[in-house]
């Protein structure tokens, strides 16, 4: 089996935002939609997501999703086999 399909929505979105992909893609790996909300800064997001993902999985963030899919490369690159970053920016966050 290849490695898990992790999917980080944008801000105040949910896994309806990845209904179009996830049932093509559960025909051929796990999916999983990660929350992005329960913190307040993108490096405490990517901590919590890091003690619940796979020990490797593909990541693909959207928006808000793609800055902690950034923070998430950033801090476990032997972690993510794959990424795709969509609508996001590599900008660091502002005070």
């Amino acid at each position: 089996m290849t490695e898990p399909v992790v999917l980080l929505p944008a801000m105040m979105c949910d896994a309806r935002l990845f209904q179009a992909q996830i049932t093509p893609l559960s025909r051929q790996r796990p999916v999983m939609v990660a929350p992005i909300s329960g913190a307040e800064r993108i490096d405490e997001i990517a901590s919590t997501l890091l003690d619940m993902l796979p020990h490797k999985f593909a990541l693909a963030g959207h928006s808000m999703g793609g800055i902690v899919a950034l923070e998430l490369l950033r801090r476990a690159p032997n972690r993510v086999t794959r990424l795709a970053l969509m609508a996001t920016s590599p900008l660091g966050e502002t005070p």
